[in-house]
């Protein structure tokens, strides 16, 4: 992400971060800095059902980077950081 690397303020910290890109999820995951920026809380627009959020490409990519997955509304998925911020 880019954009968060444009406009630097010292000690920067995200508490949450929503995605909503219209299928290019990955893709914006895929391009942050995460030893810089770890969001505490990650919502994302996902329109997959409860049982399948555990077997999709997103769930294994957070999860791998100390994200749990913690709750499902009908159009997002709700992810927290496991970590120290």
């Amino acid at each position: 992400m880019d954009l968060l690397d444009q406009y630097p303020k010292e000690n920067q910290k995200i508490d949450f971060l929503t995605l909503d890109v219209e299928n290019m999820e990955m893709d914006v995951l895929e391009s942050n800095n995460w030893q810089k920026y770890k969001p505490k809380y990650i919502l994302i627009e996902e329109r997959i059902n409860i049982m399948s959020c555990v077997e999709n490409e997103i769930y294994t990519y957070l999860k791998n980077l100390n994200y749990s997955f913690i709750a499902k509304t009908p159009r997002t998925s709700i992810y927290k950081y496991n970590g120290t911020l």
